[in-house]
This record gives structure tokens, C-alpha cells and sequence, in this order.
């Protein structure tokens, strides 16, 4: 069998590429997967971030509403029917809970205030105060 290539042409192509940089398929590969990686990795956490801003932002509100509701069964009178011993509920937009008053001794009233949030995956969480009443101070 007779080679029919022309030997200067093969010359002048091994010539023109010898020297020559460049990337190889294998290497551009390797990059690809490790941007791709880098890509995912701060996609998951611009997601995450924004997960935690929205239970952060439930659980102030609900810890402001239980805070808002504790000062104004403060403001009640010793006497007063809605401090009556038990358990009522109360609600605002987006947020339920309860609030409690049991006798802590013959002068004290003790008062838990109980706020429901969402909070991470969708999970119903709870913040809780406690405070006393005194009748001296009514």
C-alpha cells in the first residue's frame, strides 16, 4: 500500500503545532464541573439566606406581639375579669397563641404568654414569656 500523503504538508502541520499552547478537552471539562459546583454551591446559599431572613422576620414579630400583649395585661387592675384565672386565646394577622394567668401565691398572679410562628421547613415553633402580677402594686 502506498502513502499518498505529501510529506512537506506533514512536515509544515507537525511544525505549526509543535510549541503550541492550548487546552485539552479533559481540562476544559474539569473547569466546567468546578464552576458548575462554585454555581450551585452560592445558588444553595442565596436560597438558604433567604430562608433564614423570612423565619428571622416571624419569630421578631411574633416575640414583638407576645411583648405587646404582656404590656397590656400589665396595664389590667389585679381585679380585672381578663385576668381571671385561665387560659384565653388571642390572635393577630398571621399570628395565634394564648395567653395564661394562674395564682403564683395569695398576691402574685403569674402570667405566660404563649405566640405560635413558622418557623425553618415549615415547623410551627412557640415563643413564650412569663410575668408576675402583684397585688400590692394594683
Amino acid at each position: 500500500m502506498k502513502d499518498n500523503r505529501d510529506p512537506l504538508v506533514e512536515k509544515s502541520c507537525k511544525e505549526a503545532h509543535r510549541g503550541a499552547s492550548g487546552f485539552s478537552l479533559d481540562e476544559i471539562m474539569v473547569v466546567v464541573v468546578l464552576l458548575m459546583i462554585g454555581l450551585f454551591s452560592v445558588g444553595t446559599t442565596s436560597v438558604m439566606s433567604g430562608q433564614m431572613g423570612n423565619v428571622t422576620r416571624n419569630r421578631m414579630a411574633a416575640v414583638n406581639f407576645a411583648r405587646m400583649e404582656m404590656e397590656t395585661l400589665l396595664t389590667y387592675d389585679y381585679a380585672d375579669e381578663r385576668l381571671d384565672l385561665g387560659t384565653t386565646t388571642i390572635s393577630q394577622p398571621g399570628y395565634s397563641g394564648r395567653y395564661r394567668v394562674s395564682v403564683a401565691d395569695t398576691a402574685l398572679k403569674q402570667l405566660n404568654v404563649e405566640i405560635d410562628y413558622i418557623s425553618f421547613g415549615g415547623k410551627m415553633k412557640q415563643i413564650e414569656l412569663e410575668g408576675v402580677m402583684s397585688r400590692a402594686l394594683h
